[in-house]
């Protein structure tokens, strides 16, 4: 943003747009271009305000996007491109059921009082390294690690994340990145004083 430059009142408006969950759903998996972004605020701008001639400026949107950025709700996945979990779709693909009916796969379930709808949104940008972003919707997402070939299927359910994980070999065993994934969202829970979750191991018969 330019030293000079004057955001307009409605700057933060547009956020709480960018944040509603009522938002269209414009993206693929959740991947928006920031022009697409820009008109989608302007347009909300047009319709509730009454300054029909306001055309919102380029670095406002960048402001925008930097807001979501600071508060984990976004990042950037290339040029003029944006990953934003709020805009997935909801269906979850068949892998995440394959996951979960693998008897093979480990699974842990974190039970909450209270969870956020956005708990997942906050786990796929701290991992947005390993995140499939072909393989992501808005209750849930894949997680590769490459270098080891143990991926998971994390999913939010109410107030409960399920964590499944299984490994391709020997040498990298599934339960190291099903302890880091499981951590993370504690951690997470608690700089939200969500409080410490119920931990239950779902036991197999691959097992």
């Amino acid at each position: 943003i330019p030293e000079d430059a004057v955001l307009t009142p409605y700057s933060e408006l547009a956020a709480a747009y960018a944040h509603a969950p009522s938002q269209v759903r414009v993206g693929l998996n959740g991947i928006v271009t920031h022009d697409r972004i820009g008109r989608i605020l302007a347009s909300e701008w047009r319709r509730t305000i009454p300054y029909r001639g306001y055309k919102l400026e380029y670095f406002e949107t960048m402001y925008i996007l930097g807001m979501l950025r600071e508060t984990r709700l976004s990042f950037s996945v290339g040029d003029g491109m944006e990953f934003i979990p709020a805009l997935c779709g909801h269906k979850p693909p068949e892998l995440a059921v394959e996951y979960e009916a693998d008897p093979g796969s480990l699974e842990t379930l974190l039970s909450f009082e209270y969870l956020p709808t956005n708990m997942i949104h906050r786990l796929m940008l701290e991992l947005k390294d390993s995140l499939e972003l072909a393989c992501v919707w808005y209750s849930g997402a894949l997680f590769q690690q490459m270098d080891t070939g143990v991926s998971a299927v994390v999913r939010q359910r109410d107030n409960t994340i399920q964590i499944c994980v299984r490994g391709t070999n020997d040498w990298h065993r599934p339960n190291g990145y099903l302890g880091q994934i499981r951590q993370m969202l504690i951690d997470d829970a608690k700089r939200l004083d969500l409080g410490r979750p119920e931990s239950t191991v779902v036991y197999k018969m691959g097992h």
